[in-house]
């Protein structure tokens, strides 16, 4: 079982009863939490190099010149992406770090009826409720650490990041090959 979370899913009742529903009920399924932060880096990276190929592409490219505008596009787009990949390390261990605390005086549902539904399963199921803050805190936590801990980029993203590459490679290669007074030193 797969699961695309977003930031204040744990602040969320609903959120937290299912996934320790799912494993209470499943204890040999499999659940993987997939934070987004992964999918948002390669489309960063993506864009960077596809900025950065437009302001190469549309000037000469001289480092100690006026025309060094995409040394400093390049920068510029680097450096927010650098803060991104900070804040989402810092998501990842601020996940971690929340279902080890978790508590559910910090939960929140949209309607009474909701609350009162959950409170009577969580007793039922684990117990009490302190009983049900010891299981995420516990046993649905390690769970659910272990496939955030180990978040890889998967070898088709990678595919992705390094073909972004390509099209601003070719292009002085396509257009050179077209010119009148192309020869294959040219080329090579």
């Amino acid at each position: 079982y797969q699961l695309s979370i977003s930031i204040d899913w744990q602040t969320r009742l609903w959120c937290v009863f299912e996934l320790a529903a799912f494993q209470k009920a499943n204890p040999t399924g499999n659940i993987v939490l997939k934070p987004l932060f992964l999918e948002a880096t390669v489309l960063g990276i993506i864009l960077v190099v596809y900025i950065q190929s437009a302001f190469i592409r549309s000037g000469s490219f001289r480092i100690f010149s006026f025309n060094s505008i995409p040394i400093f596009v390049f920068i510029l787009l680097i450096l927010p992406a650098m803060h991104a990949l900070r804040l989402f390390s810092r998501y990842k261990t601020s996940l971690v770090e929340n279902l080890r605390s978790f508590d559910l005086e910090q939960v929140h549902c949209r309607t009474d009826f909701d609350v009162n539904f959950i409170m009577t399963g969580l007793s039922s199921w684990y117990g009490s409720l302190e009983g049900f803050e010891e299981y995420v805190r516990g046993p649905l936590a390690d769970k659910l650490c272990l496939s955030v801990s180990s978040s890889q980029l998967p070898p088709l993203y990678w595919l992705l990041i390094i073909t972004s590459f390509v099209p601003p490679s070719l292009t002085p290669i396509v257009a050179a090959s077209r010119s009148p007074n192309c020869t294959a030193e040219i080329i090579w």
